[in-house]
């Protein structure tokens, strides 16, 4: 296909190796509008995803992503049939590997002879399901007597049946929707657990130990398995309980945060035990799953008593000194206790801990009074979200610390090297650098960002613009928040005062206007903000120049105040233009974009011809978008052709009947043309659609004005008293008198 282009007109420099390399990853949305073709655009379909994940890895990744995407799931079957014993020769693989890469081939091949390539994405993974089931039931016919297997092994066969089970209706599902984080999770979740439960059937036979070793190494797995699943149930808990448990206002006691966290609806404000009903319902379901776990793996069964009458020295030695040892017996004696309670300290420890951060976090009305403390209680959400990771950080921590322990004894897990050690601190700490920053980092800027969308909305754009500029600095690659952000400082704009003493310029950076101390924000002038606004989304637009948005921000950015009668505005408007061809130009078979350039046409340029240029190209691109007929019945209204203006709006109702402006902009021209009963129906159907509108009261006054020309003064007079109650102050008394004249 014809290269993509970026806004510049420059073009994809990698387009020929697109189809082997794909877009990457969140592409599709950047550059689909470029390559879809005029008839399969549509203005309201969501083109972020294709829907369906082989289309989705091509478009992403390639031809080389998709094989790697069907060697995946080609590895995650074979080898999960593998170890349940239903792939046990070599001729066995061949044949399904055969299977998988012949159907799949055969199915994507039959969607091009048949012209319909469009099914490709769903052809092949058919061909590989059907290869799955054809394989199974080939196996069924053929399949002998199996060896009868131990009670653990069986176990851990069911649980890999499910776990393909389970991966396999992922993989059909994915090819007819989303494929989510909760999903992609699942997926590799599921995948982990085949690895490691058919790594253990691999290895299902052990070496030989002594009897004093088998010993100690029985009563460490057993003491190390019960701390294990009672740190995985405290790691669910407390994820529960941060989930439910939540900021109340007027509420600072920590218990009685706690208390209504678990025990109250704030929707319906009624007490509700639903929440602590699934806390403790989880808890209950994780103790007994790890103590059958632990029963099944004899966990509390005596074991044999040695043969005391000629112990070897070297046993008895390692029995009387050996810490390990009577550690693990006591903790053996305790795993069911420590099983049952553990879950529950820890995780009470953890609710105490959040509950008392949540009743620290101080209640602000809008508009804020002090910076100091809109940023206060930014650091305070923050805080909540790093006391969660730290949490689940610490509990992670002991698991791999008893993992070590259980795996082997302690001074073949401690004995490295010094530079070994050295070596280990030194990957640790860049790891949790890393965390801290690609992981950590975006989720706090959220939250921060978050709280300043909630001042913006109440118009605080101070404490907004404020947060917004620390969502920046903690994840600086996100070019929304700069948007956001430049979009904020536009804002605060209009009511800025225009003689303060200036404090940026063209020159001024990016960096000087975030560090700006946010008390002087208050104090920029109109030219300071739009200055700040103008920065923020020129770099929006250059951390991610596809996005089609970002350019007409920018378009609507420069546009000038009416009239256009100075050489200044005059630039400001071609200035405009030239964002708006660009945006065209990533977008070129949206017809938002060219009804949005034909209005500006209109407006700025009085460019009627223009305007109705571009709507011509809007159309042809999508004949049923209904803002084009209204900006089409607007244009053709100032040229004063109300016949083809009428027929634009009639049409703009037709795909939408509940299009408050075009039947209000009706109405309005039939009473132009005269055609009084027509108008008395629009308006009349208007206020039925808009009976809260700002100015419904002009719908109502007009509606009086009409009933008095056809002679209905009864209707008038009844329309002209509505209209004096919905009135504005000012005009309301004037009205009134009409009203009463009309009686």
């Amino acid at each position: 296909h014809t290269p993509i282009q970026f806004p510049d007109g420059a073009p994809d420099a990698l387009n020929a190796i697109r189809p082997l390399v794909g877009y990457g990853p969140d592409a599709m949305p950047l550059v689909y509008a470029q390559v879809a073709p005029a008839s399969s655009f549509s203005s309201d379909a969501g083109t972020d995803r294709s829907h369906n994940a082989t289309w989705d890895a091509w478009v992403t990744t390639g031809l080389i992503g998709l094989i790697a995407y069907q060697l995946l799931f080609l590895s995650i079957f074979l080898y999960g049939f593998r170890w349940l014993d239903l792939i046990r020769t070599d001729r066995e693989r061949n044949e399904f590997v055969g299977l998988w890469v012949g159907l799949g081939a055969a199915g994507a091949l039959a969607t091009i002879a048949l012209g319909q390539p469009l099914y490709l994405g769903l052809a092949l993974p058919a061909g590989n399901i059907a290869a799955i089931v054809l394989y199974l039931a080939l196996f069924a016919l053929n399949a002998g007597i199996q060896p009868q297997l131990g009670a653990a092994q069986r176990a851990d066969q069911i649980l890999l049946a499910a776990l393909l089970a389970g991966l396999f209706a992922h993989y059909a599902e994915s090819q007819f929707g989303i494929d989510v984080p909760p999903t992609q999770t699942l997926l590799w979740v599921f995948a982990g657990l085949l690895v490691v439960l058919g790594r253990r059937l691999d290895t299902a036979t052990a070496p030989a130990l002594s009897r004093d070793q088998a010993r100690e190494a029985t009563m460490r797995h057993w003491a190390g398995d019960a701390v294990y699943y009672a740190i995985v149930a405290t790691m669910i808990l407390s994820t529960l309980v941060y989930e439910f448990v939540t900021y109340s206002k007027d509420v600072s006691d920590p218990l009685l945060i706690l208390w209504r966290g678990l025990t109250f609806n704030p929707i319906q404000n009624t007490t509700d035990y639903a929440v602590l009903g699934l806390v403790v319902s989880a808890w209950i379901v994780a103790t007994l799953l790890a103590l059958f776990e632990l029963a099944r793996s004899n966990a509390f069964t005596p074991l044999a008593v040695a043969d005391e009458t000629a112990p070897s020295r070297a046993a008895a030695a390692l029995s009387r000194k050996s810490f390990r040892a009577k550690t693990s017996r006591k903790l053996q004696r305790t795993a069911p206790i420590l099983l049952v309670a553990l879950p529950i300290v820890l995780t009470a420890l953890f609710a105490l801990g959040l509950a008392v951060q949540l009743g620290a976090v101080q209640y602000i009305p809008t508009p804020a009074a002090h910076l100091e403390t809109v940023l206060a209680l930014a650091g305070q959400l923050i805080g909540i979200v790093n006391y969660y990771a730290l949490a689940l950080a610490i509990l992670i921590g002991l698991t791999v610390v008893v993992l070590f322990w259980e795996s082997k004894p302690f001074p073949a897990v401690w004995s490295v090297s010094r530079w070994g050690s050295l070596a280990l601190v030194s990957v640790a700490a860049a790891t949790l650098l890393w965390i801290n920053v690609v992981n950590l980092n975006p989720i706090r800027a959220d939250a921060t960002y978050r709280l300043g969308q909630l001042f913006d909305s109440q118009s605080d754009r101070n404490s907004a613009i404020a947060l917004y500029k620390r969502a920046i600095l903690l994840a600086p690659a996100n070019d929304a928040y700069y948007m956001t952000l430049g979009r904020a400082y536009q804002q605060q704009s209009t009511q800025a005062n225009a003689t303060a003493a200036a404090q940026f310029n063209a020159e001024t950076s990016l960096e000087a206007i975030l560090y700006q101390d946010d008390q002087r924000v208050a104090g920029l002038n109109r030219l300071d903000l739009l200055y700040a606004a103008q920065t923020m989304l020129l770099r929006a637009r250059d951390l991610n120049p596809l996005y089609a948005d970002h350019t007409i921000n920018l378009a609507r950015f420069y546009q000038p105040e009416l009239p256009v009668d100075t050489p200044s505005k005059t630039k400001l408007v071609d200035l405009a233009n030239q964002y708006y061809v660009e945006a065209q130009r990533l977008s070129p078979n949206s017809p938002a974009v060219w009804d949005e350039r034909a209005v500006f046409d209109l407006t700025f340029k009085n460019d009627a011809d223009a305007a109705l240029q571009k709507l011509g190209e809007s159309l042809a691109r999508d004949n049923q978008f209904e803002q084009t007929y209204l900006d089409l019945g607007r244009v053709y209204a100032t040229q004063h052709d109300y016949s083809k203006a009428i027929v634009a709006y009639q049409k703009a109702l037709a795909l939408n009947p509940k299009s408050m402006e075009a039947q209000s902009k009706l109405a309005f021209l039939y009473y132009q043309q005269g055609q009084d009963s027509e108008s008395i129906q629009a308006y009349l159907k208007y206020i039925q659609l808009a009976p809260d509108a700002q100015n419904i009261w002009e719908a109502h006054k007009n509606l009086a004005l009409i009933y008095e020309q056809t002679g209905n003064l009864a209707s008038a007079a009844r329309e002209a008293q509505v209209a004096a109650q919905l009135a504005p102050k000012d005009l309301a008394a004037q009205v009134n008198d009409w009203a009463k004249q009309l009686q």
